[in-house]
């Protein structure tokens, strides 16, 4: 059972003072007094929020309210002046709200109870905020905006951090594309789809030594899972395609000096709607990536037959995109692997 919130009332309306009695006597520990005077003495007891009265038996409430702000106390206003001068003063000097008198008991009962309930989910998320997350080799401070894999702290813009935060904080979803816009771009903000699949592709490159990986899954978005260790997808891809090492690196050197200007002529045949010429350049991106990935591979064969029907599907041709940028990705890290093999 949570613990009852404290409220000072200072207040030397009798009339006045029942009512705040009845409102809240069941829910609240109340602490009333009459005077300034009395009010700076009980200061040093534990106190959630105070009620003060404008008009009071040895001064105003004006003259105790920078006192109660610098205690950081959260004060609302009850009185009977309610001219727009007398709510401009109280809050310019720190209190919260204004209540004019005379007042409901029902709607200054609720108002508390919401003012309280947004506390207690401010304080619940501070207490609970992360300002560090490990997971793998790789380390994001919050605070401090930077992430670093083994010790070495990598070079990330702003969006690029918080799009790695994202994906970490929520590994064990799939998240769109239109979510991780909403999300990390903003909803405000009126862009396409590809400045996720540019980001993502540009965080890879930064992420090579990351034994984790930002996967891409297929027709949905994102995730980030556990990479496969390079050394056994070299192996596979040896053992699958009879590949020896320096066969191996001399065809993903092929690919990864001729991709670039394939895929940029691909972008060129689409905007001038010449599908067949651009269907041609997908046959040939397959069939380089036929030795390293069969399963890619016949992914490409979709698209490509979509092409020389004459169909364009946008969504497709930004999968097919991030399908060949996280390709490069896991060629460019296993070449490293195979060299020193």
């Amino acid at each position: 059972m949570s613990q009852k919130k404290t409220i000072l009332i200072i207040e030397d309306d009798l009339i006045t003072q029942k009512l705040i009695k009845e409102a809240f006597g069941l829910n609240y520990n109340l602490l009333q007094t009459d005077s300034l005077k009395q009010a700076r003495k009980m200061l040093d007891s534990p106190i959630d929020l105070v009620l003060l009265d404008l008009v009071l038996t040895d001064g105003i409430g004006f003259e105790i309210l920078p006192t109660l702000f610098e205690k950081k106390l959260p004060v609302i206003i009850l009185s009977s002046q309610f001219d727009l001068t007398s709510k401009i003063a109280s809050y310019k000097m720190g209190a919260i709200d204004f209540v004019p008198k005379p007042f409901s008991q029902i709607e200054l009962f609720e108002k508390l109870n919401g003012f309280f309930n947004f506390i207690n989910l401010i304080r619940s998320e501070a207490q609970s905020q992360i300002h560090e997350i490990t997971i793998g080799n790789l380390s994001l401070d919050i605070s401090s905006f930077k992430a670093s894999i083994k010790d070495q702290t990598l070079d990330l813009s702003g969006l690029e951090f918080k799009l790695l935060h994202f994906l970490v904080k929520n590994q064990a979803r799939v998240h769109k594309r239109e979510a991780l816009l909403d999300q990390v771009w903003g909803t405000d903000t009126y862009i396409s789809d590809r400045s996720v699949d540019s980001a993502v592709s540009s965080l890879r490159k930064k992420l090579a030594d990351w034994d984790h990986g930002i996967q891409s899954v297929y027709g949905v978005g994102y995730k980030v899972e556990k990479s496969i260790k390079n050394l056994k997808l070299v192996t596979e891809v040896k053992k699958t395609h009879q590949l020896d090492p320096e066969t191996y690196k001399e065809i993903a050197d092929i690919f990864l000096n001729e991709y670039p200007s394939k895929v940029t002529d691909l972008e060129k045949k689409c905007v001038e709607k010449k599908y067949t010429e651009a269907s041609r350049l997908v046959h040939s991106l397959r069939g380089m990536v036929a030795p390293f990935n069969a399963n890619l591979s016949l992914k490409f064969m979709g698209f490509e037959k979509n092409l020389s029907n004459q169909i364009f599907e946008y969504s497709s041709y930004i999968e097919f995109l991030s399908d060949i940028e996280e390709f490069v990705s896991g060629l460019q890290r296993d070449k490293v692997v195979v060299k020193a093999a």
